[in-house]
């Protein structure tokens, strides 16, 4: 294990309150719970970030922050990192969750116009991909997601390899187009079917942004012959399913209470006619599938690349992390409990000024 990563023991499984979380746990068992040992830095830093960039202003949007605890979700997901590549990450968790928020909560993610500017002002940022310096950030007028993101692009990009950098503008912008698609479903009332959805749903929540974090925070390369071959596909995209069901069943209660529809969840009930319990049960079985197609295709990757096996082993580990981090984190952040009304409080917390008009 690297210096800087603990694992959990049992007593740290003191969240396993509900059935959901206990079921969950079994389902997990495998995968151990490790957590980073900086991630007290990481709080710190994350505080004096957002107020930097403007991100959060008022109270109610400072306490939503804080009660997400994204220093721990980054701590909990790249549990081997070191401080300063650990802190990038947690302020990419910020920046992709307040413009989530607005996505699925707020008005921008009912206005396909306002979701088309900003994810155009993203890619002409992200078309200075790896020659962004600070006089080319955007002016201090811009509005505060897009010069924050800015920021987050001139040090993400200056540690990646031209390839990979690459591989993020293309996950960052297929996430843009997702956008716009749950956008144009929410104006016309439209439910995805299963297969759109879960195809979409790997990039709604820029999962695959964050696991191309893996190779900057654990220092290494994935060739593309390598990323791109079939079973290193199958466990990325095995894990990047696991990660965003694992997510739909902790913010179901949030989402269905504001009216969104774009949850594994809902979308099951809906093409089944099942209810809420039996849908929530098939979503847990289907993640119990997935994690026995990632450690099917774990196996025959390393065999087929015995070569590279010390970089698969640690992406895997990577990858296995971020599961599992990402149930521990979901099962315990006051980000989807202890929620109250959600559609009173989403109001005051997402501030319109920060994205632009």
């Amino acid at each position: 294990m690297r210096r800087g990563a603990k694992r959990f023991g049992s007593a740290d499984r003191h969240w396993a309150d509900s059935d959901l979380d206990r079921e969950l746990l079994d389902v997990f068992s495998e995968f151990s719970p490790r957590c980073n040992q900086r991630i007290d830095a990481v709080r710190r830093q994350l505080d004096g970030w957002l107020e930097e960039h403007g991100l959060v202003q008022g109270e109610t949007a400072r306490g939503r922050i804080a009660r997400a605890d994204l220093g721990q979700f980054a701590a909990l997901t790249y549990p081997t990192a070191e401080e300063d590549t650990l802190c990038l990450a947690a302020d990419w968790f910020a920046w992709l969750i307040l413009l989530d928020d607005h996505l699925d909560d707020g008005r921008l993610g009912l206005d396909t116009d306002r979701v088309a500017g900003l994810v155009e002002g993203i890619m002409a940022i992200l078309g200075l991909a790896g020659d962004i310096s600070p006089g080319s950030l955007p002016p201090r007028g811009d509005p505060a997601i897009l010069a924050a993101f800015a920021e987050l692009a001139m040090r993400t990009f200056s540690l990646g390899t031209e390839r990979w950098s690459h591989r993020f503008v293309e996950h960052i912008a297929d996430s843009g187009r997702a956008a716009f698609w749950e956008a144009e479903n929410r104006i016309h009332g439209i439910i995805p079917d299963e297969r759109t959805y879960i195809a979409n749903r790997r990039h709604t929540g820029a999962v695959l942004v964050c696991l191309d974090l893996i190779e900057i925070l654990d220092q290494i390369q994935l060739p593309d012959t390598l990323y791109f071959s079939a079973p290193v596909q199958r466990c990325l995209l095995a894990a990047a399913d696991v990660i965003c069901w694992t997510n739909d069943l902790y913010s179901l209660e949030k989402e269905a209470a504001l009216g969104e529809h774009h949850n594994l969840v809902l979308v099951i009930e809906h093409a089944d006619g099942l209810g809420r319990g039996e849908a929530v049960r098939r979503t847990i079985q289907k993640i119990a599938e997935r994690i026995a197609v990632f450690k099917t295709a774990e196996g025959i990757a390393i065999e087929t690349f015995p070569e590279h096996d010390e970089i698969l082993e640690k992406y895997f580990a990577g990858l296995r992390a971020w599961m599992r981090g990402n149930l521990d984190w979901s099962a315990g952040t006051a980000r989807f409990r202890a929620m109250g009304d959600a559609r009173s409080e989403t109001g005051d917390y997402l501030e319109e000024e920060i994205i632009g008009e």
